[in-house]
């Protein structure tokens, strides 16, 4: 098959790691894939050092260039299946489709708990041929947006084992040594971009009087300053900008926890996992259908800082059940959710479409 997929995320967040693995395990199985992005983002640098050929592109909602291109692209590689991966590049597949004639197959694919209009949502029925969502939890919110159910296949995120392998003991004695952290701290992180960490935040008066708070990914917000300020006397927040790795910081994790409110199925989650590190995540979104809550981590009420804090207090005074977290949450990201299995049901779902004619 010849492939195109599109996104306008320039940076290596959850959905673009998941693109990334997606595009290279497809291109590994002898698809001839093509992948459009901003030439300035860092998903072009990464792609360029694979075997799937990237295509320099710029996108927005209403961009007519971007439209012209991909149709243009189309028929210049016969591309046969479409894949935009996130909102901006769909708009351009649709206007590709609708105004330029391109007659590629269409697959959209929704990584997030989906905040379209119902107008938008209908519009895609129009222009999909499938619609790929990554939790059941995202194919129920778009059929009560007016999608047709008929289009949606689920098929899972999923989670490469061997770049675990990657995470060198030194990495993270360093990281140790510039946050100022002893081995023995007890450290409860966030590790994403800005996903409702003000919970976290606001959840610090009922956890433990010695605990680090550690988020990384969104950097400081305003708005969170007052809740530093009610932190107990013996803990510490540490909040840090984007770093492209950032699979060393887990090690240094009593607790991962993820408050977000938009997660379709989170890399986090996946990447705390297989880190071995104990999850603690909002009862929302794809978040229940990874994290067996009492089984391989534990759910919380969304926006409840005081049940997050409940959970998170499990965790710390139970050593047995932190271990069996441990253990369980190792096999549910490394095996139930391998991307290997990503990879193949996507290739299925894309040659039963092309069989369809």
């Amino acid at each position: 098959m010849n492939l195109l997929m599109l996104t306008y995320q320039g940076d290596l967040g959850g959905s673009t790691q998941s693109m990334i693995y997606l595009s290279e395990g497809l291109a590994r199985r002898g698809h001839g894939v093509f992948f459009a992005c901003s030439e300035r983002s860092r998903v072009y640098g990464v792609l360029r050092e694979s075997p799937v050929k990237v295509v320099p592109m710029c996108f927005s909602r209403f961009g007519w260039t971007a439209a012209r291109d991909i149709a243009r692209l189309c028929r210049e590689e016969e591309i046969q299946i479409v894949n935009p991966q996130s909102s901006q590049d769909r708009y351009s597949v649709m206007w590709a489709k609708f105004f330029f004639g391109m007659r590629a197959k269409i697959v959209f694919t929704r990584r997030q708990m989906p905040d379209s209009s119902h107008m938008s949502c209908l519009l895609s029925n129009f222009a999909a041929d499938r619609i790929i969502a990554v939790s059941s939890a995202v194919a129920q919110a778009l059929e009560k947006r007016w999608t047709a159910g008929s289009k949606i296949v689920v098929i899972y995120n999923g989670t490469p084992a061997e770049k675990y392998e990657t995470v060198e003991q030194a990495e993270v004695e360093e990281l140790r040594k510039e946050l100022d952290l002893e081995p023995d701290t007890v450290v409860i992180g966030c590790i994403a971009r800005r996903k409702r960490q003000d919970v976290l935040l606001a959840a610090t008066p009922y956890l433990p009087q010695e605990a680090v708070i550690l988020i990384v990914g969104p950097g400081e917000q305003p708005e969170w300053r007052q809740l530093i300020k009610r932190i107990n006397p013996g803990q510490r927040v540490i909040i840090l900008a984007h770093r492209d790795r950032v699979l060393p910081f887990y090690r240094l994790l009593s607790v991962s926890v993820l408050p977000s409110l938009i997660e379709g199925l989170s890399q986090t989650v996946l990447e705390s996992m297989a880190m071995g590190v104990p999850v603690v995540a909002s009862r929302w979104g794809g978040n229940p259908e990874v994290v067996e809550d009492g089984v391989s981590g534990l759910l919380f009420d969304p926006l409840d800082p005081r049940d997050l804090a409940d959970k998170v207090n499990r965790v710390l005074n139970d050593s047995e059940l932190a271990d069996s977290f441990r253990e369980r949450g190792r096999r549910r990201a490394l095996v139930d959710f391998n991307i290997e299995r990503t990879i193949k049901e996507t290739e299925s779902c894309f040659e039963k479409l092309l069989e369809e004619g």
